[in-house]
C-alpha cells in the first residue's frame, strides 16, 4: 500500500475535532509516560542548538523548534528532521476556499509560513 505524500496529512476538507483515545493508545502512553523526564532533558540538551529564549522561572518541552529561513542555527543535521512550511493558514484549506474565503487575508501570517522551518530530533515523531 502506497502511503500519501506528508501534505495529505495536514489537508483538512472538514470541520471538527475526534479527540477520542483507543484503549491500545492509551496503554502505549502510560508506558511512554514513564520515560517522559529523560525524553525532555534530552530534547532540552538540543534546544542548545537553536536560537530560542526561554524565560528563567519556565521549563519549555520544545516539541517543534521553528524559526525563519533568515535565521542563522548551529544545526547538527544528523540529529534532526527538518521541513519546510507548517500548516497553511485555514482560509487557504478547500473547505474554507468553498465557503469563499480568499487568498492573502493574512498577509503576515502567510509570509511566516512561506519561510517557516521546522525541526525535531530524530525518534522523536
Amino acid at each position: 500500500v502506497k502511503k500519501p505524500p506528508m501534505e495529505w496529512y495536514f489537508l483538512h476538507t472538514l470541520v471538527g475535532l475526534n479527540l477520542r483515545m483507543t484503549e491500545l493508545s492509551a496503554a502505549i502512553a502510560r508506558e511512554q509516560l514513564k520515560k517522559l523526564d529523560g525524553i525532555l532533558q534530552t530534547v532540552r540538551e538540543h534546544a542548545k542548538y537553536f536560537p530560542v529564549k526561554v524565560r528563567p522561572e519556565c521549563e519549555h518541552s520544545f516539541y517543534r523548534y521553528a524559526w525563519m529561513l533568515q535565521q542563522p542555527t548551529m544545526l547538527p543535521p544528523e540529529n534532526f528532521n527538518f521541513k519546510r512550511h507548517y500548516i497553511q493558514p485555514i482560509y487557504k484549506m478547500p473547505l474554507f476556499k468553498s465557503l469563499g474565503y480568499a487568498d492573502n487575508l493574512c498577509p503576515v501570517c502567510e509570509e511566516v509560513e512561506e519561510n517557516i522551518v521546522l525541526s525535531w530530533l530524530k525518534g522523536m515523531g
